[in-house]
């Protein structure tokens, strides 16, 4: 997250791990971990208008991010409509 450089290099030197989820309102869900005082990087894609595509989330943030499916991950509901 080349914002915060600490958290950055205390997660590369523990974990050095991603996870990657699935949101369908990404601008809304960083508002929501901006108001609760998580760090985050957002990323825009200059394509789109430089539309907020994408975050990365401070480890301490995965409270927020646990009701979310990991990416590509169809949920039962998809899965109920395919049928």
């Amino acid at each position: 997250m080349g914002d915060h450089p600490v958290i950055d290099a205390d997660w590369h030197a523990t974990s050095n791990n991603l996870v990657v989820l699935q949101c369908d309102d990404i601008p809304s869900l960083a508002d929501r971990l901006d108001a609760a005082g998580i760090k985050l990087s957002r990323f825009t894609e200059p394509d789109l208008d430089d539309a907020l595509t994408a975050i990365a989330v401070e480890p301490d943030g995965w409270r927020h991010l646990s009701s979310l499916a990991l990416a590509d991950e169809t949920t039962e509901a998809e899965l109920s409509l395919a049928s």
